[in-house]
């Protein structure tokens, strides 16, 4: 459409140095080429194209299907929206009038579509226009009328895109939604957003995100700084994937106003290129999950006068960003309650600083630093971590588990929880496991209260020896201040720590746990564990394996001990060297198993313990176990010892020790 002037076609018409393509007065086009113009590519003769409308879509157009037809649409279902190619090739489609409501939506002839030369009339009054086109491509420098008020996967899957000329000058005030924009569509390199109006925008998500695998090759979006983001109440994964090098959103409102959105979860997540980040003042919701995960690259975190005081989820936060250092104790975060994961996987990253956090009522702490997945694939660790800065912790509040909070942090070499407030701790399983780098003992353990924690399973383990766990001992614990009177799980709390050479468990209320399975096992280089015989253990019924492998450990004090409810004690003393009390105390009437290897491979009870011993068990006859009874080299002497051994042999016990 050109302006006459005197009788004279304007062909081409200027705004100072920029060619104006189209001139509109009020909503009426006064100047231009309004044909909305299209290529498509069709593989075969005979083959037919189909207009992406539907029943909401407003048609009214003379469409020129390139191949000297046309026809006039006024319907989505016409029958003309359908047009049939006798031979096949390229074709270059115009359509004049009224184009509104279009959109292939990941679905009919979307991969016959090429390349778009003008938009025209187009009016973008749907979403997902052009989700699915793999074969697209833009090269219009005219923009197209927007009037929809939701961007979702407009250009997803349009693996041929590499870029879209005009889409800096965008009118797209309207929208309130952008997701998904440019989802799987990994060859768009760069784009210009940065004069965008999106102060009405409310989503986010995923907007810039175009991965197809777990690379994104999106370097460039333009200076977005001065966006006004004040509406929006979720970004999540908004620039996930990206490979852009550098971004600046300080002062943006991270806030949102509706509770229960993702916000900022996930914002930068594995933008692997990513260096730098200036974030100066933003202002944060209630969900940083995921928001600098994988930021491999990343060398600059500048969050100066960010307010973090909303935030109360941070799951996966900084797992694998590689920051040298970590500092998070000035934020000011808000009463945490998920940061499972928060510091996973650390390669580089030498320290956290994590003081003065506080956790909520139900906190999640558990694998804050750790690798551990619950589907069994531990195989990495955080391995660069060799300091963890931990000042003021406060875990008062109710139900909070620390569980593998620590666990297979093997370059830590010290750690110091000596102001923490634990009172509100329920679970601590595996807590310090395989923290093998530790060159000195955790420092305030003893402060911990653990009057309410009901799972120590694992809590300071180590791995085994074959698998790379530590040895050495030179470690002391004072753990006499520890209350376990809620505890109800114990086993290998302390397994193959070898880094322990004396512990000390006075006064240990363990009257409610029925399972020591495993519980000091392997403590190579032990040599004393004190306050073992002020234990009330009557409830105990599995000993297996409790004191095994203590080859040098001269204080295991248990001949006191109540074992009327055990019923298993398989290798409870195994290969304890230099164990020689008497368990003359001990009612094994209720044992059925582990008779057989109670004193395996251990040098035995010298013969005043083992004839003590002999007497006050034959007075328990008859016993339920039957069988072999292995009570390593003990030796026995004079008749009375006798006596009662052959009143036990006579109940059904056979002895091994280490009579002739």
């Amino acid at each position: 459409m050109p302006i006459n002037l005197d009788n004279l076609d304007v062909g081409t018409a200027f705004y100072g140095t920029r060619n104006i393509s189209k001139a509109f007065l009020g909503a009426t086009l006064v100047f231009g080429d309004d044909a909305f113009t299209f290529d498509v590519e069709i593989p075969q003769d005979g083959n037919t194209f189909s207009l992406p409308l539907d029943s909401s879509s407003t048609i009214n157009s003379t469409v020129d299907w390139g191949d000297s037809s046309s026809d006039t649409i006024t319907s989505f279902d016409q029958a003309e929206s359908t047009h049939t190619y006798a031979t096949a090739g390229t074709y270059t489609i115009k359509m004049l009038g009224t184009v509104n409501g279009w959109a292939f939506n990941n679905a009919g002839d979307r991969l016959l579509i090429r390349d778009i030369s003008r938009w025209g009339v187009f009016n973008w009054s749907k979403k997902s226009a052009f989700f699915g086109c793999a074969g697209l491509t833009v090269s219009a420098l005219d923009r197209p009328l927007i009037t929809t008020d939701e961007f979702f996967a407009e250009f997803a899957g349009c693996t041929a895109l590499t870029e879209v000329p005009s889409l800096g000058n965008w009118d797209v005030s309207s929208l309130t939604k952008i997701q998904y924009m440019f989802y799987q569509s990994p060859n768009i390199t760069s784009i210009d957003v940065s004069g965008w109006d999106v102060s009405n925008v409310s989503i986010f998500s995923n907007m810039f995100n175009t991965l197809v695998t777990e690379i994104g090759n999106l370097i460039s979006i333009g200076d977005i700084s001065g966006w006004d983001v004040s509406n929006g109440t979720s970004f999540q994964n908004m620039f996930r994937g990206t490979g852009i090098t550098s971004i600046d959103i300080s002062g943006w409102d991270l806030r949102g106003t509706t509770n229960g959105n993702r916000f900022a979860s996930g914002i930068f997540a594995l933008c692997t290129s990513l260096q730098s980040i200036t974030a100066r003042n933003i202002q944060l919701g209630n969900k940083i999950n995921y928001m600098f995960q994988e930021t491999q690259s990343l060398q600059s975190l500048d969050l100066t006068g960010a307010d973090f005081s909303l935030v109360t989820e941070a799951m996966y936060a900084f797992a694998g960003c590689d920051l040298p250092t970590i500092d998070i104790s000035g934020f000011g975060l808000g009463a945490l309650t998920e940061v499972e994961y928060m510091f996973q996987n650390m390669t580089n990253t030498t320290t956290v600083n994590i003081s003065n956090l506080t956790f909520g009522p139900g906190a999640d702490a558990s694998t804050m630093f750790s690798i551990y997945e619950s589907n069994g694939d531990n195989s990495g660790n955080s391995s660069s971590l060799t300091s963890i800065v931990c000042e003021d912790i406060d875990a008062s509040a109710s139900n909070i588990s620390l569980a593998y909070m620590f666990y297979r942090c093997v370059s830590l070499t010290s750690l110091d929880v000596s102001t923490w407030d634990t009172s509100g701790v329920v679970d601590m399983q595996a807590m310090f496991y395989d923290t093998r780098g530790l060159t000195s003992a955790i420092v305030g353990l003893n402060s911990f209260d653990t009057s309410n924690v009901t799972n120590f399973n694992f809590v300071m383990g180590q791995e085994a020896l074959s698998n790379g766990g530590p040895f050495g001992g030179g470690f002391t614990y004072n753990l006499s201040n520890w209350r376990l009177t809620s505890a109800t799980n114990v086993t290998s709390m302390f397994k193959n720590n070898r880094m322990i050479s004396s512990l000390n468990v006075s006064n240990w209320n363990v009257g409610s746990v029925t399972n020591f399975d495993s519980m000091f096992e392997t403590l190579d280089y032990c040599v004393t564990i004190s306050g073992l015989h002020t234990w009330d253990v009557s409830s105990g019924v599995n000993f297996t394996q409790m004191f095994q492998n203590h080859k040098i450990n001269t204080n295991i004090d248990v001949s006191g001990w109540n074992m009327s409810s055990a019923t298993n004690v398989t290798q409870m003393l195994y290969d304890c060297d230099l164990f020689s009390s008497s368990l003359a105390g001990w009612d094994i009437s209720s044992v059925e198993n582990g008779l057989d290897s109670l004193l395996s491979q251990a040098s035995g009870l010298s013969p005043i313990y083992y004839n003590a011993t002999l007497i006050a068990w034959s007075g328990l006859v008859p016993l339920l176990y039957s069988g072999t009874i292995d009570m390593g080299g003990s030796t026995h002497t004079g008749s009375p010892a006798q006596a009662a051994k052959d009143i036990l042999i006579a109940d059904g016990l056979v002895f091994a020790d280490g009579m002739p």
